[in-house]
């Protein structure tokens, strides 16, 4: 598109740029190790959810398996309407882990 005509019959053109996708900041247990709280460097479009929602609309199937029977995320606003971060809620027999137990045995 070159441009629109307003009201007054006078062009006004603009360079739209790409914005620069969120990047992930960090992913860390909730104190009660029930969730996990995913943050991004810049408000996101929250895949088009809202509310509570089953977390493989976002996660790939693998991801989303670990979360549990009855896992959930939810977008929570932390700068005002600004959503930055996700929370996964575990549900039963989650099994997501950071790294091995044991290194040796």
């Amino acid at each position: 598109m070159d441009g629109v005509a307003i009201n007054s019959g006078k062009k006004v053109s603009w360079n739209v740029q790409p914005a620069k996708p969120p990047a992930l900041v960090s992913a860390t247990l909730t104190f009660s190790l029930g969730s996990v709280v995913v943050k991004f460097d810049q408000a996101t479009d929250q895949g088009g959810q809202t509310g509570t929602f089953a977390c493989d609309v976002l996660l790939d199937a693998v991801t989303a398996a670990k979360i549990g029977a009855g896992g959930a995320c939810a977008w929570a606003a932390a700068d005002g309407d600004a959503f930055v971060s996700l929370v996964i809620e575990m549900g039963y027999d989650a099994g997501v882990y950071t790294r091995p137990l044991f290194d040796s045995i």
